[in-house]
This record gives structure tokens, C-alpha cells and sequence, in this order.
């Protein structure tokens, strides 16, 4: 694995969604399965206990993982692909890898992980972009705006 090689060997990974896997060997890392968590201040404190959230889809719209995360002021690493790139800004609130290249992925791991006081600037970044582009009231609006102009045509 590249993290290790780079020396995150502390790393310990949270997953949430799923119970197990049969590939927990291959990860080379302490993993904790938390599986279903419906109860939003339970999730929130997930979000906020880590210091990256890594999002692997590889076509998704707009997922909620990543807007939760950068909600909660917590970096994320995902592919340039879908809506990702529309979420996380490349080095400013995360870090986006190149479409479907684990080691690219890796990298970015990495690069938010290596540096402490880099890792608190994207924390903030994330925290900031998630109250500019998606705050429930801005939504509202936006909506609101679309529906006006529907009716208006």
C-alpha cells in the first residue's frame, strides 16, 4: 500500500454503510465497520472524529458523504469524477484524484494526512465551502428561483 510506504502506519480506517468485507487483509490496516448510522448527531460526530473522509465512487451525482464531511470542517479525497469535482475544490477543501487510479487516490490520502497544519486549513476550507454552496436556506433559494422561472415560462 502507498500509505504505508509513505509512513502513515498509524492510520486505522472507519467505515460506515457496510457491516464487513471479505478484502479486510489486502487493506494492511485496522479497520472498524460501524454500519448503518441513521441518527444524524451520531453521524456528525463519525465526520468530525476523522481526519479525512475518502469517498471511492467512481460516478455519483452529488453524494451526501461528501457534503456531510465538508459540513463537519473534515477533508475529502475522492475521484475527479460525477459531482465530485463539483464539491471538492482540489487542494483548497480536499484533494481529487484522478479518475479510477488507486495510487493517485493514495496520494491525495496522503497529502491531507502528512501535513497537521495543512490538514486544519482544508478543514476549515471544507467547513466554509459547505456553508457557501450548500446550506439548506441557500438551497431554498435556489430552488424557489427554479420553480419561479418554470411558472414564468
Amino acid at each position: 500500500s502507498s500509505l504505508r510506504k509513505n509512513g502513515i502506519e498509524k492510520a486505522k480506517l472507519l467505515v460506515f454503510g457496510a457491516i464487513s468485507s471479505h478484502d479486510d487483509n489486502e487493506l494492511h490496516f485496522p479497520v472498524t465497520y460501524l454500519g448503518q448510522i441513521t441518527n444524524e448527531d451520531e453521524l456528525a460526530q463519525v465526520y468530525s472524529a476523522a481526519d479525512v473522509t475518502v469517498v471511492p465512487s467512481r460516478a455519483d451525482n452529488l453524494p451526501n458523504v461528501a457534503v456531510e464531511s465538508l459540513a463537519c470542517g473534515t477533508p475529502v479525497v475522492a475521484f475527479d469524477t460525477g459531482g465530485l469535482s463539483d464539491i471538492v475544490v482540489h487542494q483548497s477543501n480536499g484533494f481529487l484524484a484522478h479518475a479510477e487510479n488507486p495510487e493517485s487516490m493514495a496520494q491525495g490520502i496522503y497529502w491531507v494526512l502528512e501535513n497537521a497544519q495543512r490538514r486544519v486549513a482544508l478543514g476549515l476550507q471544507a467547513r466554509r465551502a459547505a456553508e457557501e454552496n450548500f446550506s439548506l436556506e441557500l438551497q431554498a433559494r435556489r430552488y424557489r428561483s427554479l420553480y419561479q422561472s418554470v411558472l414564468e415560462n
